[in-house]
């Protein structure tokens, strides 16, 4: 298997280097992580996706929801405690998750979260989302409000109000106070110990956990793929208008890469990640030439409308119409 062979598409795991952040002040006590952002080395647009820290003691953001960003987190290793608030709720609710865990949280259903390490070991996961230019956030705890596309934030003081932001902090304050803290079980936007199943996609077949579709998600995706020794995952594709990101999780594939009449063949390692977009071009499969399976995540947008070309035999598909086959291209007016 090819193993110094490399492509601008592809980032070994030593790139990957997570860098401390934390809030100012006496507040870094409280919140403090280590994160990158997957954009600082590749060209992601449609889809965000971040490796993430929380050291023990710590949490990564206060409470909040937002009105239009889809999130997922799928925790690497470790566990963590999940503190949500339904929009009007009265008291916070917590959980933990924990290594394979995935949870989802969809726009629209105002559902506030927070993240708190409160175990012994650092906690790592991944997060995804749909990278809406206009989301806007909100924080419940002190009702205030994060307008992306602004890159400002603060106290929406309604039109002709009296009511000045050190009151409407001050309530918020006082309303926080009043809540209590009600254990659970995880709700039904966790995915836990899902089974690998097979699923045929198309005339290909699939071994994976669609964890965010059992989680809920709708605007991207994140599932744990399987590849048996001596299998290949589909074959040498390309994609019009989806993105995906794969991370690998175990044992070492071979990546396939098809760049103009020029193919790649490159060794990929736990921890390296590759990154496609419907703009680049670049037809790929992956390969498990090992004696032993791999395992991987794919991260993705999945757009109902996307195109598939299958490059070696010139047929496309389209998975969100179940159709695929050769399109032989007519006259606009033969048939009518």
């Amino acid at each position: 298997m090819p193993g110094s062979v490399t492509s601008k598409n592809v980032v070994r795991s030593a790139a990957i280097e997570l860098r401390d952040g934390a809030a100012p002040g006496a507040l870094r006590e409280r919140y403090a992580w280590r994160s990158f952002r997957l954009k600082q080395l590749l060209p992601l647009q449609a889809i965000g996706v971040c490796f993430e820290e929380i050291p023990p003691g710590r949490s990564t953001c206060p409470l909040h929801y937002h009105l239009f960003e889809e999130e997922h987190f799928y925790v690497v290793s470790g566990s963590f405690t999940v503190r949500e608030l339904e929009q009007g709720g009265t008291n916070y609710r917590e959980f933990e998750i924990a290594a394979g865990d995935l949870i989802a949280f969809v726009p629209g259903t105002g559902l506030a979260h927070q993240f708190f390490n409160r175990g012994d070991e650092a906690a790592r996961f991944i997060g995804i989302s749909n990278q809406h230019p206009g989301d806007i956030c909100r924080y419940p705890d002190g009702d205030k409000i994060g307008f992306k596309a602004l890159r400002a934030g603060g106290f929406m003081c309604a039109r002709g109000a009296r009511q000045s932001s050190a009151a409407i902090l001050e309530a918020a304050v006082a309303a926080t106070a009043m809540r209590r803290v009600e254990s659970c079980a995880p709700p039904a936007h966790v995915a836990r110990g899902l089974a690998f199943e097979v699923t045929t996609v198309l005339n290909w077949q699939v071994c994976a956990q669609s964890l965010s579709r059992a989680a809920g998600g709708q605007g991207v995706f994140l599932r744990r793929e399987r590849l048996a020794a001596g299998a290949s995952a589909g074959p040498l594709h390309r994609r019009e208008f989806a993105e995906e990101v794969v991370v690998v999780l175990t044992g070492a594939l071979e990546l396939h890469q098809r760049i103009g009449d020029h193919d790649q063949h490159i060794r990929l390692d736990p921890a390296d990640v590759v990154h496609w977009s419907g703009q680049d071009g670049i037809a790929h499969e992956l390969l498990n030439r090992s004696d032993r399976d791999s395992e991987y995540l794919v991260i993705g947008n999945d757009p109902p409308h996307d195109i598939c070309h299958l490059v070696d035999t010139g047929e496309i598909a389209i998975p969100g119409a179940n159709l695929l086959g050769t399109l032989e291209t007519a006259d606009y007016w033969i048939g009518t």
